[in-house]
């Protein structure tokens, strides 16, 4: 294109007879003139495979191939929800929040949980994919009534110093066994150790100077605490 590469999804009616019959005129070009509906946005594109479905709710399911992306957008052209293949063609999951590379996705089909082919199959989620991943506290609605106000206990541990050079050194004041976790921005992995007494150590001399989230947690993560963490050369 002359602007550029990027790619559509296209939702269009082709004119028919009663019979299902293509009509075209020879004088004219294929039918028919105007689109049902489009969807673009900038930096939209794959040069091959992907795919689009209209899902029975009314949104469009939407595979973006070549970069491994799958999102669904609804009609008005607002995208809902979207997710990026962490599986590399070449070496397999990536670590979360590594940038993705050879990940293209040839197709994807969003199915519903009713959907006949699970009867009889455990559904229960398992470990996520993405190696090192980022921990998650999130509460995952089931349908039960959930307390929404419900917090939990404040986790007594915390950084000995901020900003940290050589070694994170992390005071455990609960009196049983906690996990600690540095994570970068990118949400990598930097380092993970348990504390089954009252302080725990992790080196990093060898990080990059800049900034870190500190995450401490109890075992069976009923309490927890993030912070920001820096280290300076």
């Amino acid at each position: 294109r002359p602007t550029g590469n990027y790619s559509y999804v296209d939702i269009f009616e082709p004119p028919t007879d009663d019979d299902g019959n293509y009509l075209i005129d020879d004088t004219l070009a294929y039918g028919p003139e105007q689109l049902d509906w489009t969807f673009t946005e900038p930096g939209f594109y794959s040069a091959n495979i992907s795919g689009a479905h209209a899902l029975p709710g009314g949104n469009i399911m939407v595979c973006e191939g070549s970069s491994g992306r799958l999102f669904e957008v609804t009609l008005d052209g607002q995208v809902v929800w979207e997710y990026i293949n962490p599986v590399s063609n070449v070496n397999g999951p990536l670590s979360q929040g590594q940038p993705p590379t050879q990940n293209a996705t040839f197709r994807a089909t969003r199915y519903p949980t009713d959907y006949e082919a699970f009867v009889g199959r455990d559904l229960t989620p398992g470990l996520p994919v993405e190696l090192n991943p980022t921990p998650s506290d999130c509460i995952i609605f089931n349908g039960e009534p959930v307390a929404l106000n419900a917090e939990p206990d404040p986790l007594r541990a915390r950084a000995l110093q901020n900003p940290v050079q050589n070694e994170v050194t992390v005071v455990n004041e609960t009196g049983k066994p906690i996990v600690v976790e540095v994570f970068s921005t990118q949400g990598i992995l930097m380092g993970r150790a348990s504390s089954p007494g009252e302080r725990v150590t992790l080196p990093c001399r060898a990080w990059p100077a800049g900034i870190y989230m500190l995450h401490l947690a109890t075992e069976d993560r009923s309490s927890f605490a993030t912070s920001k963490l820096i280290k300076t050369d």
